[in-house]
């Protein structure tokens, strides 16, 4: 298979295969196949969440009524939970029979994509999986109440908070609240490291993409290895 694609890839063409679903996924008992249909939804959403926390200004202004700062907080949010997602997946997929025979395969055959692409992904979401889930813990699935007490005690209390009431031509009216970008930003980056919120948030940001890059790495072996040969 090529090299991996990252999130500025553009396909110059294009090659589909199609079956029934039957044959894709053949026993929703075995742990490899379900493993491997979580993946397929981790892959997409984690790839969608890093796009959409590097989002330029004014693509979506509905999203962003005071800017894209936190629309972007919310996506690297999100993405944290995601590449946890995907490296407990991979611990499921590591222990299964049908794995440990594409494995045994790869490793007879010196497949360049195994140790190309597989090992090294694996070993990124094992040498960073503390991090990840430090982050993760932080910001909860969503904005818990530890995420809350953590932030109101990172937010200087002489940082300039607004509150922001705005009026349609109809009488309807919306409330916009810009400081809950910074709460939800002290909770992200509380763990993440670096000597300002800049590179923190530069750090955070490396990562995730990297964590894009080693899905995509996991999902090509596994899909060329299981999925595209099924629907051959």
């Amino acid at each position: 298979m090529a090299d991996s694609a990252s999130v500025d890839f553009h396909p110059r063409f294009t090659i589909t295969r199609f079956g029934n679903f039957g044959r894709l996924f053949r026993s929703p008992d075995s742990e490899f196949e379900r493993s491997i249909a979580r993946l397929s939804v981790l892959y997409e959403d984690l790839y969608l969440e890093v796009v959409g926390a590097g989002m330029e200004k004014g693509i979506a202004p509905q999203l962003e009524p005071f800017g894209p700062a936190y629309r972007s907080c919310y996506f690297l949010r999100r993405a944290v939970a995601t590449a946890l997602e995907v490296k407990d997946v991979i611990d499921q997929i590591l222990v299964t029979r049908e794995f440990r025979r594409i494995e045994v395969e790869a490793k007879s055959s010196q497949d360049v994509h195994y140790k190309r692409d597989w090992v090294p992904a694996v070993e990124f979401f094992k040498e960073n999986r503390k991090l990840l889930k430090t982050v993760r813990d932080d910001v909860g699935g969503h904005f818990g109440d530890g995420a809350a007490k953590k932030a109101l005690t990172l937010v200087a209390d002489d940082y300039c908070a607004s509150i922001e009431i705005q009026s349609d031509v109809d009488g309807r009216v919306r409330l916009l609240l810009p400081f809950a970008t910074e709460l939800a930003a002290s909770a992200l980056l509380a763990n993440v490291p670096g000597a300002t919120v800049e590179c923190q948030l530069q750090s955070l940001v490396l990562l995730l993409g990297k964590a894009v890059e080693c899905t995509v790495d996991v999902v090509h072996f596994l899909g060329e290895a299981v999925l595209w040969k099924r629907l051959g």
